[in-house]
């Protein structure tokens, strides 16, 4: 490559950096890295003619789905309205290609992006242990959601309850990056950055009050502690007391804590005598889930677009109840998917979720009985890979309640471990 290419690589990757930073408080920032590193990737495959990059299942998958809710939002019901999520999400398969081309080009990304990720969250854990004992954050500004109903802590995030999210999502991201490594042991330096990154990530989400974040983390760590080996097996055994009773020390040593975690969970999931049955989700999902199935029951093959939840919901003849039933999204992914996108787009991503969830299992299997005795180079693959896997696992879980799944800070959440899967994948370096 000529001299100016290298430093277009280099320019694309001091974006990517930037971008878990922007996702913190100027999303714009981030959508715009993203496309910036997305068209130099189009520009350098192009130009040396790399399109081999393209050629995988994944790219071929993600160019079905996108044909599908293109097409579906200019037949919708507001064609104004759906078409801008649907055209413009294409950058993200294009964004996870080219984060295989970043990893190829540039040796120092994964430990830049593993330092830059380090700093982040024991700078929110040092902020929010700040804001709980003074009420607000290091620079000053109050936390929002503070009160007996609402009780929560959202550092640099201010008016976004979003702080457990970003932490649970991006956890074990974050520590497969720590076995991105074709030689030598994890060092004791890494092994005591894994335990306190473990540790802070699970005060950070008890105290963010965010209760679907907690139960991701929960969901997060069980799969890394079934799926892993080596190192980060005995390091995820040997934290599973230590985290059980930091989190019931936390949660019973602040009423409003306990309140927030604990009894308004127990609120929602009630027991409804009338039908003999609880309620898993509490009254106002279930509000959004009839909406939604309404809309399923109107066009159940490709459904009424993407973002029409929002505008059917609001129209009178769809009206539920006065619960907040109408909101933008319906706050379940796979409800979301019959909703807008019908069984076509479901089963795209279920299927995904299933095939996610087998290879999971199947590594546990082989973990239990001992079927794969690995070296430390397949061992450091195999914790790398599982790690990516349960983030993924755990943004397409149907088990909790979610985001709007076409929106831009979940997409760019949701796409940042694909690229480096990908790469796992299909790089023979773990096998020299």
């Amino acid at each position: 490559m000529s001299e100016n290419d290298l430093k277009l690589i280099k320019f694309s990757s001091f974006l990517y950096y930037l971008i878990p930073f922007f996702l913190i408080k100027f999303i714009f920032f981030a959508d715009f890295f993203l496309v910036l590193i997305s068209s130099i990737f189009l520009y350098l495959t192009f130009k040396y003619k790399k399109f081999s990059y393209f050629n995988n299942i994944y790219f071929k998958v993600f160019l079905v789905f996108y044909l599908l809710i293109t097409i579906r939002s200019i037949f919708s019901d507001n064609v104004y309205l759906s078409i801008g999520s649907s055209v413009f999400y294409f950058r993200f398969a294009l964004f996870s290609l080219a984060t295989i081309f970043l990893l190829e080009f540039n040796i120092n990304f994964v430990n830049k992006l593993k330092f830059i990720f380090t700093a982040i969250f024991l700078t929110l854990f040092f902020d929010i242990i700040f804001q709980y004992y003074s009420g607000k954050n290091i620079l000053g500004m109050s936390y929002v959601y503070f009160n007996d109903q609402n009780y929560r802590f959202t550092s640099f995030f201010y008016d976004r309850g979003v702080l457990g999210s970003y932490v649970s999502r991006f956890f074990p991201f974050l520590i497969a990056l720590f076995f991105f490594k074709n030689k030598n042991e994890i060092t004791n330096r890494d092994i005591i950055l894994i335990i306190t990154l473990f540790i802070i990530s699970f005060i950070l989400v008890v105290l963010s009050g965010e209760r679907t974040s907690l139960f991701l983390l929960f969901l997060g760590f069980t799969l890394i502690l079934l799926t892993s080996n080596g190192a980060l097996k005995k390091i995820s055994l040997l934290l599973i007391v230590p985290l059980i009773l930091m989190l019931v020390i936390l949660i019973n040593s602040d009423v409003k804590i306990k309140n927030r975690i604990l009894y308004q969970t127990l609120d929602q999931l009630e027991y409804k005598q009338s039908e003999k049955r609880i309620r898993a989700f509490g009254k106002i999902y279930e509000s959004h889930f009839e909406i939604s199935f309404k809309m399923f029951k109107q066009n159940p093959v490709f459904g009424k677009g993407v973002k029409m939840f929002r505008d059917f919901c609001s129209k009178p003849e769809n009206f539920v109840n006065q619960s907040g039933a109408c909101t933008t999204h319906p706050h379940h992914t796979y409800v979301q998917l019959l909703a807008e996108t019908g069984l076509s787009g479901f089963v795209i991503i279920f299927f995904l979720f299933i095939l996610i969830t087998f290879i999971l299992f199947k590594n546990f299997i082989s973990n239990f009985f001992n079927l794969n005795k690995l070296n430390t180079l397949n061992s450091n693959y195999n914790n790398a890979r599982m790690c990516l896997l349960a983030g993924t696992f755990i943004t397409l879980s149907p088990f909790n309640p979610s985001g709007n799944f076409f929106n831009n800070w979940l997409s760019i959440i949701y796409f940042f471990p694909i690229g480096f899967l990908l790469y796992l994948q299909n790089s023979k370096i773990f096998y020299k």
